[in-house]
C-alpha cells in the first residue's frame, strides 16, 4: 500500500502513515459487497404502511462495540426483519464512511501543509512545524481510535446502505424513519449510484416523514416545517424540500408545533446559548410566515396546530437538545439511538 504523507515530527508521521493506510485499505473495493445490490425498485403509486415496531427480544451490541465484531450479527438480524438491528448497521456503516472520508481528507491536509512547510525559510519552518504538530496530532490520533472499529467489515454501496435505512423505516424503526424520510439516507456525492432509490423516495418520502412527525419525531417535524416552507427556497433545498409542495399553512403548523415541544423539553436549560439561538431562529422562522399568509392560510395553520397537537404522539425529551438548521437540515442518526 502506499504510506500516506508525512507531515511533520517523527510521532506525527507515524499516526499519518497509520492514517493513510487505513484510508486506502477502508475504500471499498467494486466487487466487494456484505449485501447482495438491490433490485431496480418500481416506482411507488403511495406511501407504504409503516410497521408497528415489535418489543425487543433480544438486546443490541452495547453502543461503542466495534462493528467487525458485530456485523455478522446485524447482518443476519437485519435480513430477519429486525427493524433496530437494520438501523443499527445503518447508522454503524454510515460511521464508517464519515471517517475513512475524514481521514481522506486530513492526509490531504497534511500533505499540502508539508509542501508549505518546504517553501518557508528554515527560521519560520520549526515554529511553524511545531504548531502544526501540536494541531493536527490529537485530531490524527482520534481518527485513527475512531478507525480502529471500521477495519475488516465489508464495504456496502451506498444504494445498499440506503436500502437499510428504508427497511428499518418500514420495520417500525423511528430513528430509521426519520433518517430516510428526511433524506439523510442519501448523500449529494453519491447521486448517480442511487437514482433508482432516489425515484422511489420521491414518490413516498412526505407521506413517510408525516408518520415520523406524527409518531413523536421532533426532527422529522423540523424538517417538514423547513420543507413545506416557501421562505427555504434560497438555492440550498434537502431532499424532502425537493419532494414536496410548498404549503405555508403546514409550515406554520408544523413550527407551531415543533416550538412547544421545544419549550416543554428545554425548561432546565431554556437559558442555554444554544437554546437560546435555536428559539430565535425558529421564532423568526414563525414571524416571517405569518408575515407572509392570507387570514384564511392562517386560520388552516392554526387548525392543523391544534389538530396535530392532540393527534400526534409526544416527541421524546431527549429530542429537545438536538440541532437543526433554519432550511430544515437535521443530523444523522447515530448507532446509540437505534435501540428506541
Amino acid at each position: 500500500m502506499k504510506p500516506a504523507a508525512v507531515m511533520v515530527g517523527v510521532a506525527l508521521a507515524a499516526a499519518l502513515a497509520g492514517l493513510g493506510w487505513w484510508a486506502l485499505r477502508a475504500r471499498p473495493e467494486p466487487t466487494q459487497a456484505a449485501v447482495a445490490a438491490p433490485e431496480t425498485p418500481a416506482r411507488a403509486t403511495s406511501t407504504p404502511t409503516v410497521s408497528a415496531l415489535p418489543a425487543s427480544t433480544t438486546p443490541l451490541p452495547a453502543t461503542g462495540t466495534p462493528l467487525r465484531l458485530v456485523f455478522d450479527d446485524l447482518k443476519r438480524r437485519a435480513g430477519n426483519g429486525d427493524a433496530r438491528a437494520a438501523c443499527r448497521l445503518a447508522a454503524e456503516l454510515e460511521q464508517c464512511e464519515r471517517v475513512r472520508l475524514q481521514l481522506a481528507q486530513f492526509d490531504d491536509m497534511t500533505r499540502q501543509q508539508q509542501r508549505m512547510l518546504e517553501g518557508m525559510e528554515p527560521a519560520r519552518r520549526a515554529k511553524a512545524q511545531e504548531n502544526m504538530e501540536r494541531t493536527s496530532l490529537a485530531r490524527g490520533q482520534q481518527l485513527l481510535q475512531d478507525s480502529e472499529g471500521c477495519e475488516g467489515v465489508p464495504a456496502m454501496s451506498p444504494a445498499q446502505r440506503a436500502g437499510l435505512w428504508r427497511d428499518a423505516a418500514l420495520g417500525g424503526s423511528l430513528p430509521a424513519l426519520t433518517q430516510y424520510a428526511v433524506g439523510n439516507a442519501f448523500r449529494a456525492r453519491d447521486t448517480l449510484q442511487v437514482l433508482p432509490q432516489l425515484q422511489l423516495y420521491r414518490n413516498e418520502a412526505e407521506g413517510l416523514a408525516l408518520q415520523a412527525a406524527e409518531r413523536g419525531s421532533l426532527q422529522a417535524t423540523m424538517a417538514l416545517a423547513g420543507a413545506y416552507s416557501p421562505q427555504r427556497d434560497t438555492g440550498r433545498r434537502t431532499y424532502l424540500a425537493q419532494v414536496v409542495t410548498p404549503d405555508p399553512s403546514k409550515s406554520l403548523a408544523l413550527y407551531l408545533r415543533a416550538q412547544q415541544a421545544l419549550a416543554s423539553t428545554q425548561s432546565a436549560q431554556a437559558q442555554a446559548p444554544m437554546q437560546r439561538f435555536r428559539a430565535g431562529a425558529l421564532q423568526r422562522n414563525i414571524d416571517w410566515l405569518r408575515g407572509n399568509m392570507s387570514d384564511a392560510q392562517l386560520a388552516q395553520a392554526d387548525a392543523l396546530a391544534r389538530q396535530w397537537q392532540q393527534d400526534w404522539s409526544a416527541p421524546a425529551p431527549e429530542e429537545g437538545g438536538l440541532p437543526f438548521s433554519p432550511d430544515g437540515g437535521v443530523p444523522d442518526v447515530t448507532p446509540k439511538l437505534c435501540g428506541d
